[in-house]
């Protein structure tokens, strides 16, 4: 009792599947965010509520989990997200999907016999918009200086990468997209000028 009133309070989700991916457990973050409450899908097959987890990949971590125990992370940088969740209110305007870092991982019985798989998930999506949002402020000064041949393009983006746990393919990706608000960006851009100028100097 005590248990699930400590599950159903936390920060983040869980889901605890069978190994038949029927729904065992589905705690109260999962409902709010998810709009499906425990009643609705405990018992059902998370692959009738989602049918994207029909994939091979999905199906070949999870055998692996339930067969030898191993954990999956499902970063965000390299997934966005497992569960197609709409973000907080804070963020509608930003972002489509609420950016989730997941883990897959085995539970055992008494027995030390995998009966159950948890799913764990965390809201990254506030770190991902910031991150994303610094990336394209500094980018901007990096071409800044780029532009008048103060630092070579080739050390500019290896600083960007230094600087950021994004690969500068991505950054750029990002920057090529119409921002929606380049007041905040250039606000952002000059409280790093001073910081930007030091490198540059110390990596000539």
């Amino acid at each position: 009792m005590i248990l699930n009133q400590i599950l159903d309070n936390i920060d983040w989700g869980l889901v605890i599947i069978d190994r038949e991916f029927k729904v065992r457990y589905w705690n109260r973050w999962m409902a709010l965010h998810s709009g499906i409450t425990s009643q609705e899908i405990r018992g059902s097959s998370i692959l009738d509520f989602y049918p994207h987890f029909q994939n091979k990949k999905f199906i070949r971590n999870f055998k692996a989990v339930v067969t030898f125990g191993n954990h999956y992370f499902f970063p965000q940088k390299l997934y966005g997200y497992m569960f197609p969740f709409k973000p907080d209110g804070n963020f509608v305007s930003e972002i489509n999907y609420m950016q989730q870092s997941c883990t897959m991982g085995p539970l055992r019985d008494e027995k030390k016999v995998i009966q159950y798989v948890y799913i764990s998930v965390k809201d990254v999506t506030e770190a991902y918009i910031y991150e994303t949002n610094l990336a394209s402020a500094l980018l901007t000064l990096l071409e800044k200086y780029v532009d008048k041949s103060e630092m070579p393009a080739a050390e500019a983006q290896s600083i960007l990468e230094e600087l950021l746990p994004v690969s500068g393919q991505e950054i750029l990706a990002k920057h090529a997209k119409p921002q929606k608000d380049k007041d905040t960006h250039a606000l952002i851009g000059d409280q790093l000028v001073e910081i930007l100028s030091e490198i540059a100097t110390s990596n000539r």
